[in-house]
């Protein structure tokens, strides 16, 4: 006969509420980052359409990198909640140095195939010299960089449940 303490407990389903609760600042936050490209292309615009075409490229370019260290860093962000879960501190510091560490990697081997590769795929892309000069600029602004800091922030942030401390 088994007793009413050898009989696991059932855990608790989070309501509606407590998902939204969680899940608003995560959609915002993706929300504007896909929106900055559409700000620096309005603050951009009065220059002329060299400026506006520079934009553009540059920004499928940035997409594509921020995309895969986003990736990468939501991936993360279940190592950390499991850590957080389980009270491992040293598995916790392990998962935020590992996710920091592969978005700073991402950044690094986007920003070696642009000056590896980038002449090559801007004259494919941009119609004049200007363009080109414009994509250039635009990359290496270092977002990249501050977004890799930013994903392995939001990763552990959202790991511990705080999704509005990271929005």
């Amino acid at each position: 006969m088994t007793s009413p303490a050898d009989i696991p407990a059932v855990p608790q389903t989070p309501t509606t509420r407590q998902i939204f609760e969680m899940s608003w600042p995560m959609a915002m936050r993706a929300v504007m980052l896909v929106s900055l490209i559409i700000i620096d292309l309005y603050l951009v615009s009065s220059l002329g359409e060299e400026a506006v075409a520079a934009i553009g490229i540059a920004g499928v370019i940035t997409g594509l990198a921020m995309g895969a260290n986003l990736a990468f860093a939501n991936a993360m962000q279940i190592k950390v909640a499991q850590a957080y879960g389980t009270g491992d501190t040293l598995a916790l510091k392990t998962a935020f140095f590992g996710v920091l560490s592969i978005s700073l990697t991402l950044v690094l081997n986007s920003l070696l195939q642009i000056v590896a590769f980038g002449c090559a795929l801007l004259d494919g892309l941009a119609h004049s010299l200007d363009i080109a000069d414009g994509v250039a600029s635009y990359l290496f602004v270092l977002v990249l960089n501050a977004e890799a800091l930013s994903g392995a922030l939001t990763s552990l942030f959202n790991g511990f449940g705080w999704t509005q401390l990271s929005f």
